[in-house]
């Protein structure tokens, strides 16, 4: 059995926009509305979800994820039409 199997990376103006790991982000926070639920799903820390994020929000013309800072309810994160 053969499988072939590639992954894509999109860059804007030289920077990264979307790979693999962005993808696979943006998938969970729509599935889960927590950054931090979706990183405890990708086996990946908080803080490396948080910071992949801004990059990406970063390098877009629109946000692509809207992050809620936690407080009594805790936070989440939508991600946008764009």
């Amino acid at each position: 059995m053969v499988e072939v199997q590639s992954h894509i990376t999109i860059k804007r103006d030289g920077k990264l926009f979307l790979g693999p790991l962005q993808i696979a982000l943006l998938r969970e926070i729509m599935q889960c509305g927590s950054l931090r639920s979706a990183a405890m799903s990708l086996h990946i820390s908080y803080q490396n979800a948080w910071s992949t994020i801004c990059k990406l929000n970063e390098v877009s013309p629109s946000p692509v994820v809207i992050k809620q800072r936690g407080g009594v309810n805790g936070g989440g994160g939508d991600v946008s039409e764009y």
